[in-house]
């Protein structure tokens, strides 16, 4: 899953460290849970805004002694296609179920919706216009990794950690009035 987090760690002598860390800790999770998360999300949702089926996608806080971050996951009927693009499959072999045979468009000319890349494109309509071949079992060739985490990741990251930064000195703020 895509997984996006920065380390944080304060080097204060203690009896400078007044402010009460369960108040910065809260307001941290407050910022991840609330406008990072969304962020993100929208992010994710560009990349499928015109697949047919499309996944939709939640993110977790990952709250942890020496970091903190946001692990973005597809969920609902566009999670399998979602992860297949996103990770990449191996060359499999595909067999009809039933007693009809698979029936598709073949062309060599075929470009999918996303490409792999840095940036990776997405956004634009797939094309097969080559005749209807009819087979009872195809070697799929696989599909190349999309990797949309990294995209996201390089796009999102400074804004990220600008975000995680204001949200602990807030909290700090907070937490030494308490």
């Amino acid at each position: 899953m895509p997984i996006m987090q920065v380390g944080m760690r304060a080097i204060l002598p203690k009896t400078q460290m007044k402010a009460r860390f369960d108040l910065v800790l809260s307001e941290l999770e407050k910022e991840i849970k609330g406008p990072i998360n969304e962020e993100v999300k929208n992010i994710f949702n560009e990349i499928v805004a015109n697949w047919s089926v499309k996944p939709s996608f939640a993110g977790m806080k990952i709250v942890e002694p020496d970091k903190v971050g946001i692990k973005v996951y597809a969920k609902g009927p566009g999670k399998q296609r979602f992860d297949w693009v996103w990770m990449g499959t191996r060359p499999h072999t595909i067999e009809a179920k039933g007693d009809k045979p698979l029936r598709f468009r073949h062309s060599s000319g075929w470009v999918p919706k996303t490409t792999a890349g840095d940036p990776p494109t997405y956004g634009q309509a797939s094309s097969d216009t080559g005749p209807w071949v009819a087979k009872w079992q195809v070697e799929h060739p696989g599909i190349e990794a999309r990797r949309f985490d990294l995209y996201v990741k390089g796009k999102y990251q400074q804004r990220f950690r600008q975000r995680l930064n204001n949200a602990l000195k807030r909290g700090v703020r907070i937490g030494s009035r308490a």
